[in-house]
């Protein structure tokens, strides 16, 4: 697993960090450009609505194979191109196979972790994802280097994703004898109305913890788009240019995941996430003062370290919730997954309009002040602990 999430994630993150700066170079504004890079997560919300239906008792094998398919159309829309409506394509493919990944890791997950094994389990997961976007941005930089006219479609793209698949194939063959035995299936569909009242019921429970997943999202999600563009416009010492920027937010995540679950165990769930919000926040803001390019580095360096601690916390919650009440697991993992689609679609509109509007350093202070007024709300209004049982009917 640990492979194929590794390569799959430079590969994911090879198109993350070109999609701004490829639309940007054919003249779509920072605006326009938030919007269509929201489109991926609503895409995401009609995928959670319309097709989770049909994979209801499909295993992450399945899943995964689905996201392959899914992801190997990406570059062909995204440089095969230069309208918005190959954009809007790639970007709806985008959040299509990245909910699949998401999907199929929670199964993975659920079907290989022991008892109280969930934080620690997504704090390993998160450390590769991290490998894999650490070394995404430079990759990225490098491959913008090499598109023309005459090679719109740059083919080291594929790499990654073949190597990621090559691992896939390897994890089949050693995952059966893994797995947990007990149940793993999603139960049979209910009708439209049931579900609503069921989401209802649970997304009151766990409020809470959905609207930190909102609010997580959205403000990653804003620097990832306003990011790319603004680290390919760094002076940076030594002849070094591009991606530094970005690639100081990949690298915590390598650091943190290994200890994420001990942190957790000691200080608990709403203390490190709500906490690690508040202060990633306050140095997200700070971003807009600094002129350095050393500074804005280690900001940013320092802010990824903060919400490196958060994503393992919420996806702990979630299993958690889950693990207490099992009957209710597939509106938990769904509602959970609407919410982080609405906080990636909003996340790129607020920050590519931020940044028309004020300029790319002042949205990241908007951003900034954003996520710390509610890291302070959440603090006050929290219950006790994020993750949350919900009563039978």
């Amino acid at each position: 697993m640990a492979a194929m999430v590794l390569f799959f994630i430079v590969f994911d993150g090879i198109v993350m960090y070109l999609a701004p700066v490829v639309m940007q170079n054919s003249g779509v504004s920072l605006g326009a450009i938030g919007l269509i890079l929201g489109l991926s997560s609503v895409a995401g919300m009609f995928f959670d609505v319309v097709l989770l239906r049909l994979l209801e008792k499909t295993s992450y094998r399945m899943i995964f194979i689905y996201m392959f398919l899914s992801a190997l159309s990406v570059p062909y829309f995204l440089f095969g191109g230069t309208t918005v409506t190959f954009y809007l394509l790639a970007m709806a493919t985008w959040g299509l196979y990245y909910n699949l990944y998401f999907i199929g890791s929670l199964d993975f997950i659920r079907r290989t972790a022991g008892a109280g094994e969930a934080t620690s389990s997504f704090g390993v997961l998160k450390v590769f994802e991290g490998l894999g976007y650490l070394v995404a941005p430079f990759l990225g930089s490098l491959i913008l280097l090499t598109i023309s006219i005459a090679h719109p479609i740059p083919l080291w793209i594929f790499v990654p994703l073949l190597v990621a698949f090559a691992s896939y194939l390897f994890l089949c063959r050693i995952g059966g004898s893994r797995e947990n035995a007990g149940e793993t299936h999603r139960k049979n569909p209910l009708s439209t109305l049931t579900e609503i009242r069921i989401w209802k019921k649970v997304g009151l429970v766990i409020f809470p913890l959905l609207f930190l997943t909102l609010i997580i999202n959205l403000v990653d999600a804003a620097v990832w788009t306003i990011g790319p563009i603004f680290s390919e416009s760094l002076s940076i010492p030594g002849g070094l240019t591009g991606g530094a920027l970005m690639l100081a937010y990949t690298i915590p995540p390598l650091i943190v995941g290994w200890f994420v679950g001990r942190i957790v165990g000691r200080f608990g769930m709403k203390a490190v996430a709500l906490g690690s919000l508040l202060a990633g926040s306050l140095l997200l803001a700070a971003v807009g003062f600094l002129n350095a390019t050393a500074a804005l580095i280690a900001a940013i360096f320092f802010v990824s370290i903060f919400f490196s601690l958060i994503w393992p916390t919420i996806n702990g919650a979630f299993e958690t919730s889950i693990a207490e009440s099992p009957e209710y697991h597939e509106e938990i993992e769904t509602i959970g997954d609407w919410f982080t689609n609405i906080g990636d679609t909003l996340g790129p509109i607020m920050g590519g309009y931020a940044a028309q509007f004020f300029g790319i350093k002042s949205s990241f202070l908007i951003m900034g002040v954003f996520g710390a007024v509610v890291a302070l709300v959440l603090l006050r209004s929290t219950p006790r602990d994020l993750a949350a049982k919900i009563g039978k009917e």
